[in-house]
């Protein structure tokens, strides 16, 4: 997605996620919906192309999972969460659990409001004077996520969970004095935010939001063989037959139907994964 001179892209293993339904919630805020496949992994992936430098902070099913600072004309993405022992854990998609039980699960959760949401919230900042030390604070694992009730509404539904754990290495700037960032945009009305609605593809196509999967596309018409006439058929003969017959359509065709009005192909950004400018400073508060 794009606004605001800013790109927003979710990969799924590697490509970019078809967006469907795209809309504008409000003057700052866009959303579209994504199908997600379980088992798989996914990234956020930004560019900036803003006059100041932004932090970026990342939502996955309501809980934030860290954030980085983005140079205007740079890069950005978000593909992984951390603890204080710097074990990486990248995020992907995983089924949902629901349960009858109320003593598992309350009916009434509100926080389940949030789960098939992916939220990217962008706030213009600056740079104080006054150094301070960053301190990494450990993140909410959504693989250890309790079950869900089933009066949520939310059968069939996948949430973001976390892949197996590496271990990364320390950033350069580790443990060093660091400008404080002030906002100059509100932290609860961020300047651009980005929502990403993901269900799996047979959702989204049972809702009308994604189209289904187009047919094979059908071998050419046989008829009969019959006495030439006026216009043209494809015979089932042998191949040089039938390869002459196609040809003789074609011609046919080219003179009696008026030719249609190219269009162009769609224009489609995509964020370089291979550039060198990715920003991947970690903000994690």
């Amino acid at each position: 997605m794009h606004h605001k001179r800013w790109d927003t892209i979710v990969y799924i293993d590697g490509d970019p996620a078809e967006e469907h339904h795209f809309r504008f919630e409000n003057e700052n805020t866009v959303s579209c919906y994504i199908a997600s496949e379980a088992g798989k992994r996914f990234s956020v992936q930004w560019r900036s192309d803003l006059s100041m430098t932004a932090s970026v902070n990342c939502f996955m099913d309501g809980v934030c999972m860290g954030g980085s600072k983005t140079d205007p004309g740079r890069n950005g993405s978000r593909w992984y969460v951390k603890t204080d022992d710097n074990i990486r854990y990248p995020f992907m998609f995983a089924p949902l659990v629901l349960t009858d039980d109320d003593g598992l699960a309350d009916p009434d959760d509100v926080s389940a409001e949030s789960i098939g949401i992916i939220e990217v919230a962008v706030h213009r900042v600056r740079f104080s004077g006054y150094p301070w030390r960053h301190t990494p604070k450990p993140r909410p694992m959504p693989a250890d996520r309790a079950p869900v009730h089933e009066r949520s509404k939310k059968a069939g539904a996948h949430c973001v969970s976390l892949g197996d754990g590496f271990k990364g290495a320390d950033p350069p700037y580790a443990g060093q004095p660091s400008p404080r960032v002030i906002y100059i945009d509100p932290p609860a009305d961020p300047y651009i935010r980005f929502i990403f609605y993901y269900k799996p593809r047979e959702v989204l196509q049972a809702d009308g939001i994604m189209p289904l999967n187009p047919p094979p596309r059908p071998r050419a018409y046989i008829v009969p063989k019959r006495e030439p006439s006026a216009t043209p058929a494809l015979y089932a003969n042998d191949s040089d037959d039938e390869g002459r017959e196609v040809e003789s359509l074609l011609r046919y065709r080219e003179h009696t139907i008026a030719p249609s009005v190219k269009s162009g192909p769609s224009i489609r950004r995509v964020i370089d994964l291979d550039a060198k400018v990715i920003d991947l400073t970690i903000l994690d508060d």
